[in-house]
């Protein structure tokens, strides 16, 4: 993501992340991101403020326009999916992030998506890692189609109804639930 940054692609007051914790990105990289006007929200901020606040600081910080997702399967607690090449213990559990892809599908312009870090012949997976994947994919294209998608948190008393508009042009900056912060994709 620096790169992309650095290179004029993506907006960096648009650029989103949730769920980080873990020993890296260091403080360098967290002082670069917050120089440049990244939002990130840890784990801590999850179960602190609770998924909805976070989700809800997560796409004000995006605002209107274009958006892509990314979600790093890792984000998920590795009792959730083992299939990864980087557990890292503390993560979500699978009906928080599902109910947060919805949200953020349902409540900004998503036009792309992708899901990575899944390993699904990962040692003790069994295969939950690739059926988690499979699910958050369903759960952001489903919204992506059907914008008018009513979403409920169990945790909280109010209903969302937002509608979201596909586009065909990629512009603007990613949404990104992630345990790492900068890696590049590309």
């Amino acid at each position: 993501m620096r790169r992309l940054v650095e290179d004029g692609h993506v907006a960096p007051n648009r650029y989103a992340q949730v769920g980080l914790r873990g020993y890296w990105p260091d403080e360098k990289e967290f002082s670069w991101q917050a120089e440049q006007g990244i939002t990130s929200h840890f784990m801590h901020d999850v179960r602190d403020l609770g998924i909805g606040e976070v989700v809800r600081r997560a796409v004000e910080a995006v605002g209107q326009g274009l958006a892509f997702l990314t979600v790093d399967i890792d984000l998920l607690d590795p009792a959730f999916a083992p299939g990864t090449g980087t557990p890292e213990p503390g993560g979500m559990t699978t009906s928080e992030l599902l109910w947060a892809v919805r949200e953020v599908a349902l409540r900004t312009e998503v036009i792309g998506a992708d899901v990575v870090e899944v390993i699904p012949t990962g040692v003790g997976s069994a295969d939950v890692t690739a059926l988690a994947a499979d699910r958050v994919a369903r759960e952001i294209l489903g919204d992506i189609l059907h914008g008018d998608h009513a979403t409920y948190a169990p945790w909280s008393s109010s209903r969302a109804r937002v509608t979201v508009s596909a586009a065909s042009l990629l512009r603007g900056c990613p949404v990104t639930a992630s345990r790492k912060s900068s890696r590049s994709r590309a």
